[in-house]
């Protein structure tokens, strides 16, 4: 590594990624707000933090990938490590793909007015009172999903190719390339940008939902939960909306401990990989410690993004307000959102670098574990 800080930023952006941005908020709305707090940081304290502090150490002692570390433990033990690091590489192949669909977001937001917005020309093929302009442009026109009737695809349903995703996927493929060709001597440098900036965009997004219509109620259900999910039932309603409650209750513990382990990255190569540059006898537990920690606090600074963005459409009660987790929020709730601010073009493109660089650095570190194994054999 460069120096010391290179090696914290280039961990820390191998643990941020889309994760921290459109899963952790769902999650701790879904498990009744701050509530689900209690389960992640016991599952960051006892699962997280060790792990990550014995891939680091494992990978700075043996000077190696994650194949060659457990070899070096006992030679029957290297299968672990292959399977880490091909989990991870198979990770790599969709997780471009959905990187690529922020590159298209980016181009087609300097098209005024936004091509999903309401002021747009876009006709649409799909009905209008079902189905909003951001989610027919996304599943349409970005990933193929509905062909031109907005007829979804079905098992033996011809293929509609997108010309648009596979370009911007090559591209994604391109700079993953150009970070890891010559190890972390290249991320070295690309990681000073694709690091800092994603989090200063989300700080923007967060002064910004703070002005927003209908941004603190939006706010108050990410603290919160979901406080109204009783109102207007009663009898055999209410009896099965609180089973039903409980029932979803029961995963809390195996959804924290999940967030954990794919946010930080542990137990899949990438964290011994990058252990393996640093010096045999360099201190190690300050920056685990560090890396952890600005993991989660990213997790909960972008809860306040998101969910200003929720309020603000369930204020305009937008049909997208529904979209609250994964790739409705990130490509369907929150360009619709863009698309009702002032100055929408520069909110969308906001929102695509954000979404690109959050997610490029944890997939050129995905790579690098595979670079590292295969270099050491």
């Amino acid at each position: 590594w460069m120096n010391r800080p290179t090696f914290i930023l280039a961990a820390i952006g191998s643990a941020i990624g889309l994760g921290n941005f459109w899963r952790f908020p769902y999650l701790t709305f879904k498990y009744g707000g701050a509530q689900f707090f209690f389960p992640y940081i016991m599952c960051l304290l006892f699962m997280g933090i060790p792990l990550l502090l014995q891939e680091l150490s494992l990978g700075q002692k043996f000077q190696r990938g994650d194949v060659s570390v457990f070899r070096g433990i006992h030679p029957r033990l290297a299968g672990i490590g292959l399977v880490s690091v091909l989990s991870a590489y198979v990770i790599s192949w969709y997780y471009c793909v959905i990187i690529s669909w922020a590159v298209v977001y980016f181009i087609a937001s300097f098209k005024h007015p936004l091509p999903w917005g309401e002021a747009s020309d876009y006709v649409q093929a799909c009905d209008p009172t079902a189905i909003p302009k951001a989610m027919e442009f996304f599943f349409k026109d970005v990933v193929r999903y509905f062909d031109d009737d907005c007829v979804p695809y079905t098992d033996g349903s011809k293929v509609n190719f997108s010309v648009y995703a596979f370009c911007a996927v090559l591209f994604v493929w391109v700079v993953c390339f150009a970070a890891v060709f010559k190890g972390v001597k290249s991320s070295s440098y690309i990681v000073w940008v694709t690091v800092p900036l994603p989090v200063l965009f989300i700080l923007i997004m967060v002064i910004k939902g703070a002005g927003l219509e209908g941004g603190d109620k939006g706010r108050e259900q990410y603290l919160k939960g979901d406080v109204n999910r009783y109102d207007g039932l009663t009898g055999q309603n209410l009896t099965d909306a609180i089973e039903a409650y409980e029932t979803t209750q029961k995963g809390v513990w195996s959804d924290a401990a999940g967030q954990i382990f794919f946010s930080i990255g542990v137990c899949m190569g990438i964290m011994t990989s990058y252990g393996s540059y640093n010096p045999v006898r360099k201190p190690i537990i300050m920056d685990n410690m560090i890396i952890c920690i600005s993991n989660s606090l990213l997790s909960f600074i972008a809860g306040f993004a998101v969910w200003s963005v929720v309020g603000y459409l369930q204020a305009m009660d937008n049909m997208a307000k529904g979209k609250t987790s994964s790739i409705g929020l990130a490509f369907i709730a929150y360009p619709t959102a863009c698309d009702l601010m002032n100055k929408p073009n520069f909110w969308s493109i906001l929102l695509a670098i954000t979404l690109f660089t959050l997610g490029i650095d944890s997939a050129f570190s995905m790579v690098e574990a595979t670079a590292t194994v295969i270099c050491d054999t």
